[in-house]
């Protein structure tokens, strides 16, 4: 049987900050949250440094989806998905966010207490600055409706 977004609950946790690209995890939710929130399995949370918000909702969901600016040395506006159920997770380092309590640490305390979601990843764009005197860079601007789509593709579950 086919799960679909009206049988599996999905989460979408936006994080980041008010400044510059940082703010692309809270947009792309928030975009999100106007094009599908009508779908009754679906929940959104914006946080900006603690993950207490989001970690307490973890093991009600099936699946949990993190979007956030990343820098990993990548050009700016390129789009990552990270899968964090699998072993390609283990190449990231333990402190892979700046707000509060990062996902490595959330993601470890949830599979210690058994509630570890079954499909877990984190989306992003590379950034290109963070600056409190500027919005979202072009680059940036320009691969956030790539991301959106790459997101929403991939919510059907098999």
């Amino acid at each position: 049987m086919t799960k679909t977004l009206a049988t599996t609950k999905t989460l979408i946790v936006g994080l980041g900050s008010p400044y510059g690209d940082d703010q692309v995890g809270w947009m792309a939710c928030e975009r999100l949250k106007m094009e599908i929130g009508h779908l009754p399995a679906m929940k959104f949370v914006i946080c900006d440094r603690s993950g207490i918000e989001w970690m307490t909702k973890l093991s009600s969901a099936g699946q949990v989806i993190f979007i956030d600016a990343m820098r990993s040395g990548k050009k700016p506006g390129t789009v990552r998905k990270i899968d964090l159920s699998t072993a390609e997770w283990s190449e990231y380092p333990a402190r892979l966010s700046s707000h509060g309590i990062n996902i490595k640490d959330a993601i470890d305390v949830a599979q210690s207490l058994g509630e570890l979601p079954e499909i877990i990843s984190a989306w992003g764009i590379e950034l290109e600055q963070c600056n409190y005197e500027s919005g979202l860079s072009e680059s940036v601007k320009t691969a956030l409706p790539t991301l959106l789509a790459n997101i929403k593709s991939g919510l059907i579950l098999t």
